[in-house]
């Protein structure tokens, strides 16, 4: 899941203004490039960056070459990484809609005209320009297999343009929002005329390997998945989990913004960098299961994830900094048994009262309300011992956080004076139930006595 974010990350970053006279020291990206303000110029800052992302790029990449954003909506840079050497060609979505997106007919026009310019070979010259062809127009051979190529939107259209133009130079494409709009609007009909009509033609005539390709789109967004509604797309299509901030569909293109989905990929890659069998579809399902509340699932499972940890990673809620305090224990091979389990649709309550340190982990989970157990040797969640909880709290707390996934998963605020969920009883006792009272609030009012003494209070992450 690195390698994703690391495109991912890639792929903000060629939205900046790097040619900006200050923004750039020889191949070194400066302290300027993170919040400079001049008069049409783009910062890290200004396009989403948190600090320490900006931090992690700035050390770990060179600029070989950039391409700014030009009027026909083509940007492109070539970043070297400083470790490993491998290289990386991003390709930006053009800042330069205006009009474009409200108009089918500017739509259709600027589709055209870019198209004209992809035939006449603007994305050669600049391939020319970085060296990695040679002046015919050939693939320089210190470079064939090893580009890495990504982008964003439009910018997604311009890498599988590159790839399908010049495969003998791809090792893998990676595009974010790029593969089709699912709802009808100017923007649906420029990223799909320049696909049908101009790209999709070339592909046919190509040797490119599809499982080269991967398609990543933001869930929920205004991206189609697969090939389905537009035409033949080649690689993977993968959702993956974003918080939603289309106010409720007031909005139904901010979904699209690179921002969401690197936001949400550093939380992915701390979860696989743990624990590498997970998938995608896992850590989504994860993070949909961390909140109701639209924009607090990322930083609720980041704590939830630190605090299963344990020492000096709990109370951590910003995704990078956690990945960057597990580095040397991941490397030094500390979590090597690790595994991270999803808990939604998941039976808990057998597994909660094992004597292991699975059923450590599930105890965990089902005290704190977590979405995921983690089951790892030395993690604080390996340390409920059984008998800790009784079987009665256990089984009353798998139906508390059965009923929150359920919530959390759509998103379903908590709302007062109407219960959501059933009464449940248990032969003897008191009923179970659940208040809910706004969001942020929920199950504050739990009539079930616990021997143990551990409340089922909990507020909603």
């Amino acid at each position: 899941m690195d390698v994703v974010y690391q495109s991912a990350l890639l792929s903000a970053a060629t939205y900046v203004s790097l040619q900006h006279q200050d923004f750039l020291v020889g191949e070194a990206i400066t302290d300027a490039a993170w919040n400079r303000r001049a008069p049409g110029v783009a910062t890290f800052s200004g396009r989403g960056f948190t600090r320490r992302q900006f931090a992690e790029l700035q050390h770990a990449y060179r600029v070989l070459c950039h391409q700014p954003d030009t009027s026909a909506g083509f940007s492109a840079t070539v970043f070297e990484h400083i470790g490993s050497g491998e290289l990386h060609l991003a390709f930006g979505g053009s800042t330069a809609f205006g009009e474009e997106w409200q108009d089918v007919a500017l739509a259709q026009e600027f589709a055209d005209r870019l198209a004209a310019l992809l035939r006449d070979g603007v994305v050669d010259d600049f391939l020319r320009a970085a060296e990695l062809l040679d002046a015919a127009g050939n693939a320089n051979p210190a470079y064939i297999g090893r580009l890495r190529l990504t982008g964003h939107s439009l910018g997604g259209h311009l890498a599988l343009w590159a790839a399908v133009e010049h495969p003998e130079l791809v090792m893998r494409v990676d595009t974010f929002n790029g593969a089709g709009m699912s709802c009808s609007t100017p923007v649906m009909l420029l990223l799909e005329t320049l696909w049908r009509d101009t790209i999709l033609p070339a592909l046919s005539a190509s040797s490119l390997d599809p499982a080269r390709v991967h398609n990543y789109y933001a869930d929920p967004g205004p991206q189609a998945a697969g090939a389905g509604a537009f035409g033949y797309r080649p690689g993977e299509h993968v959702a993956l989990f974003i918080e939603d901030h289309s106010e409720e569909g007031a909005k139904p293109l901010e979904n699209h913004a690179m921002t969401y989905l690197l936001e949400s990929l550093a939380l992915y890659r701390v979860f696989g960098a743990i624990d590498a069998s997970l998938s995608f579809e896992d850590v989504a399902a994860i993070l949909e299961g961390g909140s109701n509340i639209n924009n607090g699932s990322i930083a609720a499972t980041a704590s939830a994830l630190g605090d299963a940890l344990g020492g000096d990673y709990a109370g951590l809620d910003d995704a990078v900094a956690l990945f960057d305090a597990l580095g040397p224990d991941i490397a030094a091979g500390a979590w090597n048994d690790a595994r991270i389990k999803p808990l939604a649709d998941l039976d808990m309550g057998a597994a909660a009262l094992e004597n292991s340190v699975r059923g450590s982990s599930y105890r965990f989970a089902l005290q704190n309300l977590h979405s995921f157990a983690l089951l790892a040797r030395g993690a604080a969640s390996s340390g409920l011992v059984r008998g800790a909880l009784t079987p009665e709290y256990i089984e009353r707390r798998c139906f508390v956080l059965e009923g929150l996934l359920l919530r959390h998963r759509g998103a379903v605020p908590m709302v007062a004076e109407t219960p959501r969920m059933p009464a449940i009883a248990w032969p003897g006792r008191p009923v179970a139930s659940a208040d809910f009272r706004g969001p942020g609030a929920g199950f504050r009012h739990a009539r079930v006595p616990f021997r143990n003494g551990v409340p089922v209070t909990a507020r909603i992450r």
